[in-house]
């Protein structure tokens, strides 16, 4: 018994003394490693095996839950910042998967580890008008209320479900992804070279599946001109605009 004891206590004296540690040889860890995983010293594949992040069912994406307690001191939010699990959880944000406690805009928040995303897997939309429509000038006056909308008739595209036509007028984006809005429907005018001819569209974020009063503007008001208009009156082609 005595033996087991000493020898267990020289283990622990080993591991201690030294600032690098290896896992899975005898090896020395490389130079800039605290911590290095390895059967062997290749410098290319060294090992037949994964290393495996403990498995939690993260329940929230603000919270150290299930780590904490309810009501916990959030000192500890930024204490474990760079805390990182497999999510077994297949409804929690993006899913199973890697995520790191992190912090995100002012706000720690669990945040999942992305892998690189095919094509096969993005939206390509492009949502589609017919026929010809004529539209009159927006404005807010109360002796001129016209507030006419272009109308659209479908959207065409790559795994386009979650995107959809309200009305035949809005254009829902569903949430939790970003969209990046590379053009808008060719217009011309009748009026002289210099009019104000340009699309406007208002971007509004839904909560609980009504509008907010957040919104996003955004103008052809200035940029390039489309083939289809007969006057440099403005553009119609705005620059590239993501959404998130």
């Amino acid at each position: 018994m005595i033996k087991y004891i000493i020898l267990l206590l020289g283990i622990s004296i080993s591991i201690f003394s030294q600032a690098q540690v290896t896992i899975g040889s005898a090896s020395e860890p490389v130079y800039g490693a605290i911590l290095q995983l390895k059967e062997n010293d290749s410098k290319g594949t060294n090992a037949t095996k994964g290393f495996g992040f403990p498995r939690v069912f993260l329940s929230n994406g603000d919270k150290l839950f299930p780590m904490f307690p309810e009501g916990y001191n959030i000192v500890q939010d930024t204490i474990n910042e760079g805390l990182t699990v497999y999510n077994t959880n297949p409804k929690f944000s993006n899913g199973r998967g890697i995520y790191t406690w992190q912090l995100n805009d002012s706000l720690y928040t669990w945040t999942a580890l992305k892998p690189k995303v095919a094509v096969v897997e993005k939206t390509l939309a492009v949502v589609v008008k017919n026929d010809n429509q004529t539209i009159a000038a927006r404005t807010n006056s109360e002796t001129n209320p016209a507030r006419t909308n272009i109308i659209w008739d479908s959207i065409k595209g790559i795994n386009t479900e979650g995107i959809k036509i309200i009305n035949n007028t809005d254009i829902y984006l569903p949430p939790l992804k970003d969209f990046k809005i590379t053009g808008y429907v060719g217009i011309f005018t009748n009026g002289t070279d210099g009019s104000a001819t340009y699309i406007a569209s208002r971007f509004y974020l839904i909560k609980n599946n009504n509008p907010t009063l957040v919104s996003l503007p955004i103008s052809t008001w200035g940029y390039s001109e489309s083939s289809t208009e007969s006057y440099h009156d403005g553009g119609v082609t705005n620059p590239i605009c993501i959404l998130n």
